[in-house]
């Protein structure tokens, strides 16, 4: 009888979490300067607190800076993980916020400087600080497939062909 009970709940236990994880719940959200200009529009997920959908980021001008998407994992493969110059074996971050999918960025004028797709992959370096205590984690989303580079007055000017971040093939025009 203890044993059936136990399974019962484990069950419904289960059921719970693949509703939960089911259930993303996304607010679109505005962040506005101290002097009052839009700096960021962006999608969070409620129940992380983390970047999840549709991102946007303004100079102090009003110019668009950058626009694409983010996606929160619960883990994400580590192309290239280090602890300062040492590679360390760690294939899975957790609980991270990254670029995916195309992104557009944009030079002062409000031209195109370049856009392309990022994978599900990132390169990460952790700096450990031993003397003061702490560390900090510099996440780099990895650029992949064709990437176009623009000049200030819009002419396409380079093409370069990326796989897990790495240069495989630059076009120039």
């Amino acid at each position: 009888m203890i044993v059936k009970n136990t399974l019962i709940i484990i069950v419904l236990c289960l059921s719970k979490v693949v509703i939960a994880q089911d259930s993303i719940q996304v607010k679109r959200d505005t962040i506005y300067s101290d002097q009052g200009w839009i700096e960021m529009i962006l999608d969070i997920d409620v129940n992380e607190n983390m970047r999840n959908g549709y991102f946007c980021r303004y100079d102090s001008l009003g110019t668009m800076v950058e626009q694409g998407q983010y996606k929160y994992l619960d883990s994400v493969e580590c192309f290239e993980c280090y602890n300062g110059d040492i590679m360390f074996p760690e294939e899975y971050m957790y609980n991270l916020s990254i670029k995916v999918g195309e992104w557009n960025y944009f030079n002062n004028n409000g031209s195109l400087r370049k856009k392309g797709n990022y994978s599900e992959k990132v390169r990460i370096v952790l700096y450990s600080y031993e003397a003061h205590d702490y560390f900090n984690l510099d996440i780099v989303a990895l650029e992949s497939g064709v990437w176009e580079y623009y000049n200030e007055i819009g002419n396409l000017v380079e093409k370069v062909i990326f796989k897990d971040g790495l240069k495989l093939e630059i076009i120039e025009y």
